[in-house]
C-alpha cells in the first residue's frame, strides 16, 4: 500500500540568511536547495525503514509526481503560499487518522460489504478506510467498509483485563493506533513528520523565521 508522506525540514540559520539576501534565484540554485532539503528529509526518516515503511522513492514523489513535480520538494522561501497551504493540510493528517482508528474501536462486525448489502441494512454505518483504493480497482464492483455502531468504548481496568485475557483483540490494536497517532508517534498512517519536532506534532516555534 502506498502513502504520500510530507516531511518538514527547517534550514539552519546560516542557510536562511544566505537565502534572504537574494531576491531571485536561478533554476540551478533552486534545484540545489531542493536537493539539499530532500536529502535531509531522507536522512531523518531512514531510521524508520522496516517500521513505518518498507521502501520509498528517493528522487521523486512517486505516484504523486504529477502533482508534485521534479523531486517533490516545496520550498517555503520560494513559494510561501503553496508551502503554507500544503503544510496546513498535511499537519492535520495524523489527528485525522487517529480519529478514524478510534472510530473503528466503536464499531462491531467491521468488514467489506457489497453496495447492495450496505444499502439493505439501515443499521450499518460506513467507516472510512485507506485500503479501498489499494484493494479494489475501478473495474471491481463497489465495496463498502462498514459495521454496526456501538457505544463508545470505556477504557478502564476491565477493558485492559479483557484485552489480556483474549488471544487477539482488534479493538486493542485500534486503540493502540489511535493513541500512537494522537501522541505524535510516527506511523505509516501519519503521512506527516516534522524533523524539528522529531515527531508528527507541529509546534508553533517551528514556524518562526
Amino acid at each position: 500500500m502506498h502513502y504520500l508522506h510530507a516531511i518538514l525540514i527547517k534550514f539552519d540559520t546560516v542557510t536562511k540568511e544566505k537565502i534572504r539576501e537574494r531576491e531571485e534565484f536561478s533554476p540551478e540554485e533552486i534545484d540545489s536547495l531542493q536537493k539539499m532539503a530532500r536529502w535531509r528529509a531522507i536522512g531523518a526518516i531512514e531510521q524508520y525503514q522496516g517500521q513505518v515503511f518498507d521502501w520509498f522513492d528517493e528522487y521523486t514523489a512517486g505516484r504523486w509526481k504529477e502533482k508534485y513535480p521534479g523531486n517533490g520538494v516545496i520550498l517555503g522561501l520560494i513559494d510561501p503560499e503553496l508551502f503554507l497551504k500544503e503544510l496546513e493540510y498535511f499537519r492535520k493528517l495524523p489527528l485525522k487518522s487517529a480519529l478514524e482508528w478510534l472510530g473503528l474501536l466503536n464499531h462491531k462486525d467491521l468488514k467489506w460489504r457489497t453496495l447492495q448489502e450496505y444499502q439493505e441494512d439501515p443499521g450499518l454505518k460506513r467507516v472510512p478506510s485507506d485500503w479501498e483504493d489499494f484493494l479494489f480497482s475501478e473495474e471491481d464492483p463497489p465495496k463498502i467498509f462498514s459495521g454496526y455502531p456501538e457505544d463508545p468504548a470505556k477504557i478502564d481496568e476491565n477493558f485492559i483485563r479483557n484485552l489480556w485475557a483474549s488471544d487477539y483483540s482488534s479493538k486493542g490494536f485500534y486503540l493502540y493506533k489511535a493513541i500512537a497517532l494522537a501522541n505524535g508517534y510516527y506511523e505509516c498512517e501519519s503521512c506527516f513528520y516534522s524533523i524539528p519536532d522529531d515527531g508528527t506534532k507541529l509546534l508553533f516555534e517551528v514556524l518562526k523565521v
